[in-house]
C-alpha cells in the first residue's frame, strides 16, 4: 500500500519521512538547498544539493533510528509518477519539492487565487521526451477558473507539456488542444463532420473513470481512461489529429 504525494506524484510507502527548514540559494546552474530530514518528529539526517547540476544527497544523523539500509529500504519501496522504481536521488529531491511548491500553493491561495503551473517537458537529442518539470507557477483570479477552456488556450504555449490546476486537493490537468471542445460535466467532443458515425465523444463514467466512443456507434471503447486528458489524447489519435 503506497501513497501518492500531491505536488509530486511520488508514491511512498509511508508519509514519516520528510524535510523541514529547507533553505535555498539561487545559482547560475539552478537552486542550491540544504534541509533537515526528519522520520515522524525525529531529525535522522540531512538533504543536501549544490545547485550545479549534482544529485540531491544525504548525511544520516541518527543511524540507531533511520541508517543508510533504511533510505535504501524506503526508496525500494517508492515508485514515481509512471508507476516505475526510482532512485534516492529522485525521492530525496521529490520530497523537497513537495514542501516548496506546497508553499507556493499556500502563497497563491492565501490572495484568492487558485495556483495553475505549466509543465515543461524535457527531452533529449532526438526530440523523445523523457521528463517533465514546472515551467511556472502562478495564481489565477478565482473568477476566471470557471473559463477552465479559456485559461489553458491563454498559457498555451511551445514551452507548455501541459497545464494543471490545483483543485484544492490534486492537480488537475486542463485540456487546451484546439479541437477538443469540452462540453461540461467531464464530456469532450472531437468534431468530424464527414466521419458516416458522427464525432468521438469522451464519456465520464462511473469511479472517477472516461470511455471513448462514436457518437452514432452503440459500443464504447472497451479501454477504460483514468483521466480526461488520457482520454482525449486516444480520441485524438483516433481522429486523426495528432497528440493532446
Amino acid at each position: 500500500m503506497t501513497v501518492t504525494l500531491p505536488h509530486t506524484g511520488l508514491q511512498v510507502p509511508h508519509t514519516d519521512l520528510t524535510v523541514k527548514a529547507i533553505k535555498t540559494l539561487n545559482t547560475d546552474e539552478g537552486m542550491a538547498y540544504n534541509a533537515n530530514l526528519y522520520l515522524g518528529t525525529s531529525k535522522v539526517g540531512t538533504v543536501q544539493n549544490e545547485g550545479v547540476g549534482g544529485p540531491t544527497t544525504w548525511c544520516p544523523t541518527a543511524l540507531a533510528k533511520f541508517g543508510l539500509a533504511d533510505m535504501a529500504a524506503f526508496v525500494a519501496a517508492c515508485r514515481d509518477e509512471a508507476d516505475q522504481p526510482t532512485t534516492e536521488e529522485f525521492v530525496l529531491a521529490s520530497l523537497v519539492d513537495e514542501v516548496l511548491i506546497g508553499k507556493e500553493v499556500r502563497y497563491f491561495e492565501d490572495r484568492d487565487t487558485t495556483p495553475v503551473r505549466i509543465i515543461a517537458a524535457i527531452v533529449n537529442g532526438n526530440d523523445e521526451v523523457v521528463g517533465t518539470y514546472v515551467y511556472e507557477m502562478f495564481g489565477a483570479p478565482n473568477s476566471h477558473i470557471h473559463g477552465r477552456d479559456q485559461l489553458a488556450a491563454r498559457h498555451a504555449s511551445r514551452h507548455a507539456a501541459g497545464i494543471e490546476m490545483w483543485n484544492g486537493d490534486s492537480w488537475e490537468r486542463l485540456i487546451s488542444h484546439p479541437d477538443v471542445v469540452n462540453e461540461g460535466h467531464g464530456f469532450y467532443r472531437i468534431t468530424e463532420p464527414q466521419h458516416p458515425h458522427g464525432d468521438i465523444v469522451v464519456q465520464p463514467r462511473p469511479g472517477r473513470r472516461f470511455c471513448v466512443f462514436r457518437q452514432q456507434q452503440d459500443e464504447p471503447d472497451r479501454y477504460m481512461y483514468s483521466t480526461a486528458e488520457e482520454a482525449c489524447a486516444q480520441a485524438l489519435t483516433l481522429a486523426g489529429k495528432g497528440p493532446l
